[in-house]
């Protein structure tokens, strides 16, 4: 039972790791540009009323970014030995960036 769900979770991952980009790849386009915008093109597309293609162009590169962070984290645990040792799971960036993101009344 334990080896079949070690199969199945190896699976996920690597269909995740793989599968994600493709699609991310394939709906949204690269995560680097051709060529990087002037700052005069920066400030235009800043100051003018977005048709929607800023909005697209930030999802995109979040996706890409969590992408980033979920095909990390495999690596993380396993240089950490796997299993879930501080130098893991405290201080990480994601940790550190989701402490600072608490709701504050």
């Amino acid at each position: 039972m334990n080896r079949c769900r070690g199969m199945l979770a190896l699976t996920a991952l690597v269909v995740l790791t793989v599968g994600l980009p493709v699609a991310l790849y394939r709906f949204g386009g690269s995560p680097v540009p051709e060529r990087l915008p002037s700052v005069h093109q920066v400030i235009a597309g800043l100051l003018h009323k977005d048709n929607g293609t800023l909005a697209i162009a930030a999802i995109r590169d979040v996706s890409w970014l969590a992408w980033l962070g979920f095909a990390l984290s495999p690596r993380c645990r396993r240089r950490s030995g796997g299993g879930g040792h501080r130098s893991c799971t405290s201080g990480g960036c994601r940790e550190r960036l989701a402490s600072s993101w608490r709701w504050r009344r």
